[in-house]
């Protein structure tokens, strides 16, 4: 989905936001996967974070920083962004999807959110290098929400 991603602070924010949209798709399948009515609700709940998130993005997007590279060869971090937006869950979710359904497991199910949770942390930490001063404030919000989302999944999957 992101394999032709090259590099540009714009960029990152489209990227962004096209997370934020398939992640909202994403929970609202799960949703309607899972037969636990907390889970079910929670996912509905982290779907429409996904759409609040992507309206900042997309607010946060029309002003960004400059971004201090420091690279050991030309093109590092663009690669480094790269393989970061190319591992994300989010590029395997249709046949991890289809798999889950051919054996429901709830455990299972929320183990794939948990993975999406990390793997947006670890890139909107990234993202966050190319935001305004004025806006890692929000960045900074975002992230500490996915943070949450993460403690709450993981908190639900130990409870099963």
């Amino acid at each position: 989905m992101y394999k032709t991603f090259n590099f540009d602070a714009r960029e990152l924010i489209d990227v962004a936001v096209k997370l934020e949209e398939e992640g909202y798709g994403f929970y609202k399948n799960l949703a309607n996967l899972v037969s636990l009515k907390d889970v079910q609700k929670l996912f509905d709940f982290l779907a429409s974070e996904e759409k609040v998130h992507k309206s900042k993005f997309k607010e946060m997007g029309k002003e960004l920083a400059t971004i201090d590279k420091h690279e050991s060869y030309d093109g590092e971090y663009e690669d480094y962004i790269k393989s970061l937006i190319n591992t994300h869950v989010i590029n395997d979710l249709d046949p991890l999807i289809e798999k889950i359904k051919d054996n429901l497991q709830e455990r299972k199910v929320i183990e794939l959110a948990i993975r999406f949770e990390k793997d947006s942390i670890i890139a909107f930490n990234e993202f966050r290098k190319v935001m305004s001063d004025k806006h890692k404030k929000t960045i900074d919000q975002l992230i500490k929400e996915e943070k949450k989302h993460l403690v709450k999944l993981i908190q639900i999957k130990e409870g099963l």
